[in-house]
């Protein structure tokens, strides 16, 4: 499937299609439609955030970590964004790192340490 016209429209239809593959377990599915929506649109910090979610998903972590950063970069309050970098990091057994992403994410979310440890039980 290809949606040839790089319009608004366009990136709307890919990130219903990408997170609908993503909640049904199609990660592979996702990432393609999702590399269609960050070449097409590059400018969109969500298209990476998802790309980057598809990979995580697919156990491609180095993608994921990549675009994750990325995300970061363009947003840094992106709260999504850290915690699944760290959850990818997490996977990588990169512990140091993962580290400052959850510590960083609860500096700007002092409420969420039980949301984590319910995450994590």
């Amino acid at each position: 499937m290809s949606l040839n016209a790089k319009t608004p429209e366009q990136a709307i239809i890919l990130e219903a299609l990408v997170k609908g593959y993503l909640e049904n377990d199609r990660p592979k599915d996702a990432h393609r439609l999702a590399e269609e929506w960050v070449r097409d649109h590059p400018e969109d910090w969500q298209a990476r955030l998802y790309r980057g979610r598809a990979s995580q998903l697919g156990v491609f972590f180095q993608q994921a970590i990549i675009d994750y950063e990325a995300v970061l970069q363009a947003k840094p309050d992106q709260s999504q964004a850290q915690l699944w970098v760290a959850e990818t990091l997490v996977s990588d057994r990169q512990f140091a790192p993962a580290m400052e992403h959850y510590e960083a994410f609860l500096r700007d979310h002092p409420d969420a340490p039980e949301t984590l440890r319910r995450c994590w039980a």
